[in-house]
């Protein structure tokens, strides 16, 4: 965990290369922000943000597609929300 600013925002390093292995390399890990914004009484807004992914070098722009596809951050998103 980089940041934990509660009930606000938390920072996670990804460690995970393009293979989806393990890749302890400070140099090489991306970020996860996430904040979390009061929407009314009852509901919370999750903001996502996955940076640093030019540190995936050539397969910079596929881990960026597979992020914002389906079976990435917007579909797991998209799939929790409709869930509750």
């Amino acid at each position: 965990m980089l940041a934990w600013e509660p009930p606000t925002r938390l920072v996670l390093a990804w460690q995970l290369d393009a293979e989806w292995k393990h890749n302890p390399d400070p140099a090489k890990q991306t970020e996860i922000e996430v904040h979390f914004v009061p929407d009314g009484r009852v509901r919370t807004r999750v903001d996502l943000e996955h940076r640093l992914l030019d540190r995936f070098g050539s397969n910079a722009e596929q881990m960026r597609a597979t992020f914002d596809s389906e079976v990435g951050w917007v579909g797991l998103l998209r799939r929790y929300a409709n869930a509750v």
